[in-house]
């Protein structure tokens, strides 16, 4: 789902050319976390993810991606990202919906990899992957420009004050998206969570991004076939809560590239980026 410049339309964007992202040097490439010292005994889908090695990348080898990820698909096209993909269901009908692109899922909690990655295998759909890891070090995963789209659905809300630094959606990531979109580039965002009305906004201020669309209340939007709706927006409007919408176009790159995140491994408190998609 896209948003026009209008306020109140949505819109597919104009598709870019099947050529490579470019491959613009930045912070050298940092060294992939240790394994996983989690006791795998007691969680099944950790060895699960081993099953789908074609359609999962699991956190330590998504580091040996970086700049490489259209080697994962058969055909190289644009390359979209949804954080905090769920068990996939919005990824899995835009991938349906647009198979002139290539979709990337990030999630962190291991039973919705898993369960993602089985329904792109039953549907034979060529143009998806998952990968299991964290927002918080985002760089470590893409090069600069090698994304044209990302997709932020009903982020985890952490309503108090002192939980604020788990937030999603945050100056730090943006000033990252800001690096690794590509001119033109759109960051969509759901959410129900009211203060988020203008907490998303003001993440994107001193930004090159510029918005582009806003959805007050998609239940009274005039085009519902134009939004796919994830699991918990159908539940939110069928308790009759809004769901708003916010589209950013990157435009310019107003700052330098952030200092690269800190080499962690993957057993340290992670952001929140299982979302609330499905």
């Amino acid at each position: 789902m896209a948003l026009s410049g209008k306020t109140d339309d949505l819109f597919v964007p104009a598709e870019t050319s099947g050529s490579p992202p470019s491959m613009i040097e930045s912070a050298p490439l940092l060294l992939p976390p240790k394994a996983n010292a989690r006791r795998p005994e007691l969680n099944p889908y950790v060895k699960k993810l081993e099953t789908l090695p074609e359609l999962i990348i699991p956190f330590v080898s998504v580091y040996q991606h970086r700049g490489r990820w259209q080697s994962r698909f058969p055909t190289v096209q644009p390359l979209y990202l949804e954080l905090g993909a769920g068990y996939g269901h919005f990824l899995l009908d835009m991938a349906r919906r647009h198979p002139e692109r290539n979709f990337l899922g990030l999630e962190l909690k291991y039973k919705r990899v898993y369960r993602g990655a089985e329904k792109v295998r039953d549907q034979g759909l060529t143009n998806i992957q998952f990968m299991r890891f964290d927002a918080l070090i985002l760089d470590q995963a893409f090069m600069p420009e090698e994304l044209e789209g990302v997709y932020i659905n009903f982020p985890d809300p952490w309503p108090k004050s002192h939980h604020a630094v788990k937030r999603m959606v945050s100056p730090q990531l943006v000033a990252r998206l800001e690096q690794l979109l590509t001119i033109g580039g759109q960051v969509q965002l759901k959410s129900d969570y009211e203060p988020y009305r203008e907490l998303f906004p003001e993440a994107f201020v001193g930004s090159g991004f510029e918005q582009t669309g806003h959805v007050a209340d998609l239940g009274a939007w005039s085009r519902p076939e134009e939004n796919i709706q994830t699991t918990y927006e159908k539940r939110f409007r069928k308790q009759g809560l809004p769901c708003f919408f916010y589209e950013f176009t990157l435009r310019e790159r107003r700052r330098l590239a952030p200092e690269p995140s800190e080499a962690r491994t993957e057993e340290a408190e992670p952001l929140e980026t299982s979302g609330r998609s499905d």
